[in-house]
């Protein structure tokens, strides 16, 4: 089964049953195909360039592509994976001061991402359609869109009740 048909699968299941216990979900954190999936996504994140504390880039992971992803399923299934400590640098703001930024190893954002790919369309389920931060396909402009047409609505109701 694909990945997003998976995904999909997870998400319906978490809508039509809010209180399911869902079991083993490791299982997908372990998965070639869905580890695979993971990396592509990292892969295509401008940070993909920048190694973490390892000094391996996505370049240098992709060498050895098939062989670097069934080491990091090992050593996920068999309870061997620890992150690396994250790399920190920082970053010049235009106010001159200094923003601290952590930069993991390409082996730690993919796990990463595995994770967020498992849990995401089970927790989506439970939030409301109201909230927009750290939302997939949700921006700024969507919250702002969403409060701008509500207010205009409730003028209007508001207005309307004023001439009755």
């Amino acid at each position: 089964m694909q990945v997003s048909e998976k995904q999909r699968e997870l998400s319906r299941k978490a809508e039509r049953e809010p209180h399911h216990r869902f079991a083993d979900l490791y299982r997908y954190v372990c998965d070639l195909t869905w580890l695979r999936s993971a990396h592509d996504h990292v892969a295509q994140n401008q940070g993909s360039v920048t190694g973490g504390c390892d000094g391996v880039t996505m370049a240098i992971f992709d060498r050895q592509l098939e062989q670097q992803l069934e080491r990091l399923r090992e050593d996920l299934r068999h309870g061997r994976f620890e992150p690396y400590p994250v790399r920190r640098v920082y970053i010049q703001k235009t106010t001159g001061k200094l923003r601290p930024w952590g930069i993991l190893t390409i082996r730690d954002r993919i796990v990463q991402e595995t994770v967020r790919m498992v849990l995401e369309p089970i927790f989506e389920a439970d939030f409301s359609p109201n909230s927009y931060g750290f939302r997939p396909n949700r921006r700024t402009m969507d919250a702002i869109k969403a409060i701008t047409l509500y207010t205009t609505n409730a003028t209007k109701c508001s207005k309307a009740k004023t001439t009755l």
